[in-house]
């Protein structure tokens, strides 16, 4: 789970005790878990995406289609990550 994430529940604990409980934030723990889980597939799906290209690029250099396709889905996806990572970062 984000840093971030954790220190704010445990704060959020912390100042209302009387209110909020660990089991409170169940939820909101899995999803941010499940949200993890999801950057790390598509950024597993972005590497073997790269290895495709490459051996696009190797085998049929001059099937332009191809290798552009896949270069736009490789790019396409590393505007998804980086946000998504830095978010989960923050």
């Amino acid at each position: 789970m984000s840093q971030h994430t954790e220190h704010f529940i445990k704060e959020l604990i912390s100042k209302n005790n009387d209110l909020f409980t660990e089991h409170d934030f169940t939820e909101c723990q899995k999803a941010v878990k499940d949200f993890t889980g999801l950057v790390t597939n598509l950024e597993t799906t972005q590497f073997n995406f790269r290895r495709k290209l490459s051996e696009v690029a190797d085998k049929n250099p001059h099937d332009i289609e191809k290798v552009v396709y896949l270069q736009g889905m490789v790019d396409g996806m590393n505007l998804v990550i980086g946000p998504l990572k830095n978010f989960l970062n923050q």
